[in-house]
């Protein structure tokens, strides 16, 4: 079975494209093949757009919360108000989440949805960092678009099957929650404490790669294939790429991947989603969000 994960991206180009790592299932064997990056939206439009069968994971926001929906006065379909959504500009998207915030009392100015918080991720209406409201905005008129089955949205029996995934809970099985990606933050002033940092992130990076290889057990002491179902197999080159990238795109992407592999190991069972969760406002596919 084709299994995929996408590293999504905003405002994709040349210096933070969009990462799609293809991968293969075989029993609880994940084999990832070729890692596209994609520069602009026709490029990952064309890619929703192969032949299927295959299950692919993206770490965006693929809905909002039913209380934001109602408050803009948007259907409350999930097809309905990312309709509307497509009508606007950024700006004008932008501009209406901040309004919203603005009327909200202090310390409550974004919503969640449940996913949200079971998996700790930033809420759907935050522009700022991570900016996922604007990972929404871009991705998911796109998935609309298409014609991909996009559960619990729009399962439609489509053979080429969409997921919101978020790479973080991969990761915190493997090493919790400490820092693997990006620049150190404003406590790591000296150029002794950053350069120390960076080499820390990168180990956690290798970490990773050891727990999902299956080489290394995750922090509870469970292993990656008992969990998720599966170990992934990576070539040497595509090691030293997980390793080196200090913004974990391709790494986010084979997480992804990894999460989409459970999914489909779960699609007798909704593809691990709740059934009780609001098709409108969606759900992040881990089995961390079940427990």
């Amino acid at each position: 079975m084709q299994i995929h994960g996408v590293d999504f991206t905003s405002a994709p180009g040349p210096r933070k494209p969009i990462t799609w790592a293809e991968g293969k299932l075989a029993g609880t064997k994940l084999e990832i093949g070729a890692v596209h990056e994609m520069h602009d939206f026709g490029a990952f439009e064309a890619m929703l757009s192969s032949p299927g069968p295959w299950v692919v994971a993206m770490d965006f926001p693929f809905g909002l919360p039913a209380e934001t929906v109602a408050a803009l006065a948007w259907p409350a379909s999930w097809a309905g108000y990312v309709a509307e959504v497509a009508l606007l500009s950024a700006d004008e998207f932008y501009g209406l989440l901040e309004t919203e915030r603005a009327r909200r009392p202090q310390g409550e100015k974004y919503r969640y949805r449940p996913a949200d918080r079971r998996a700790r991720s930033a809420s759907p209406m935050n522009a700022q960092y991570p900016p996922v409201a604007k990972m929404f905005f871009r991705g998911a008129p796109i998935l609309l678009r298409s014609r991909c089955s996009v559960p619990p949205h729009r399962p439609n029996g489509d053979a080429r099957v969409v997921v919101e995934g978020y790479p973080k809970l991969v990761a915190r099985f493997c090493i919790g929650d400490a820092p693997y990606k990006g620049r150190p933050g404003a406590r790591h002033r000296s150029t002794a404490l950053q350069e120390a940092e960076i080499k820390s992130r990168r180990a956690r990076r290798r970490r990773i790669v050891q727990v999902i290889t299956g080489e290394r057990r995750g922090v509870s002491g469970a292993r990656l294939v008992d969990v998720y179902g599966c170990t992934v197999s990576l070539e040497p080159s595509q090691r030293r790429r997980l390793c080196a990238d200090s913004e974990a795109d391709l790494l986010d992407a084979v997480l992804d991947a990894i999460e989409a592999a459970w999914a489909y190991s779960m699609r007798r069972r909704n593809y691990g989603i709740p059934l009780d969760c609001d098709p409108n406002e969606g759900w992040i596919v881990d089995p961390g969000m079940l427990t």
